[in-house]
C-alpha cells in the first residue's frame, strides 16, 4: 500500500525545472520522488492553492497544469485534491499571521495536520511550525 503525502509547489518545480542547490541535485531527487510515486510508493495530496502557484510560475492555464503537468500522476491516480474546510482555512490564516509565512504554506501545514500525512517541501516555512515534513531525498526511495 501506497503512503499518502501532501506535496508542496516547490517540488514540482523542482523536478520540472531540473533546479540544483548549490551541489544538491534537488531536481533529481525530485524527479526520484515522483517515478517512485508513479511506481505506487506514494499517493500525492494537494490543494487547490498549487494548481494557482504551479500555473503562476509556470505562466501557463490551470487546465494545462491538470492536464500537462499533473496528467501523468492524474492518470495513475496518484494524485488528489484535497479541498479544505472553511475552519482549516481560518486556521491558516491565524497560522500565517502568528509565524510570518505565506497563506498556502499554512494552508498545506493544517491540512497536514487534519489529515495526519507528512509534508514533502523544501520551504523553510514549515520547520517552525511543527510540521511533519521531508524533503524527497530523506524518504529513501
Amino acid at each position: 500500500m501506497s503512503q499518502k503525502v501532501i506535496v508542496d509547489t516547490n517540488v514540482f518545480l523542482d523536478n520540472l525545472l531540473n533546479r540544483k542547490s548549490g551541489y544538491l541535485p534537488i531536481g533529481e531527487f525530485a524527479f526520484n520522488f515522483f517515478k517512485s510515486t508513479l511506481e505506487c510508493n506514494f499517493e500525492i495530496i494537494i490543494i487547490e492553492d498549487i494548481l494557482y502557484e504551479l500555473s503562476t510560475v509556470l505562466n501557463i492555464d490551470k487546465q494545462t497544469v491538470l492536464t500537462k503537468v499533473l496528467g501523468p500522476l492524474i492518470k495513475k491516480n496518484k494524485l488528489q485534491i484535497h479541498k479544505y474546510s472553511k475552519i482549516t482555512f481560518n486556521k491558516a490564516i491565524t497560522l500565517s499571521k502568528q509565524k510570518n509565512i505565506p497563506k498556502t504554506d499554512a494552508l498545506i501545514i493544517e491540512v497536514s495536520k487534519t489529515l495526519s500525512y507528512p509534508i514533502i517541501s523544501r520551504n523553510f516555512h514549515f520547520v517552525n511550525c511543527e510540521a511533519n515534513v521531508f524533503c524527497s531525498e530523506e524518504l529513501n526511495i
